[in-house]
């Protein structure tokens, strides 16, 4: 089988999000208490589409960020699966 997917671009920006997001990683390094990151900003670092970003989406990022999370933070691989699906 070949893992080498697992270290393409989109699971570096998974976990940007989820550092830049997440409330776990967020608390973790002292900045649970200023506002979320500018979501335009940070797709465009990605050289991702934003136009369509609209106020309020950094609430979503913060929602898909704290999922993606606690998938990569699941030890077991069956509980980590049934999280992704």
């Amino acid at each position: 089988m070949n893992y080498e997917h697992y270290g393409d671009e989109s699971v570096a920006l998974a976990l940007d999000l989820i550092n830049h997001y997440a409330a776990a990683p967020r608390a973790a390094a002292g900045a649970d208490g200023e506002p979320l990151p500018d979501l335009q900003a940070f797709l465009q670092a990605w050289h991702l589409p934003s136009a369509g970003v609209r106020p309020g989406d950094e609430a979503a990022a913060q929602r898909l960020a704290d999922r993606l999370h606690t998938v990569f933070t699941i030890d077991d691989t069956t509980e980590a699966a049934a999280a992704i699906n």
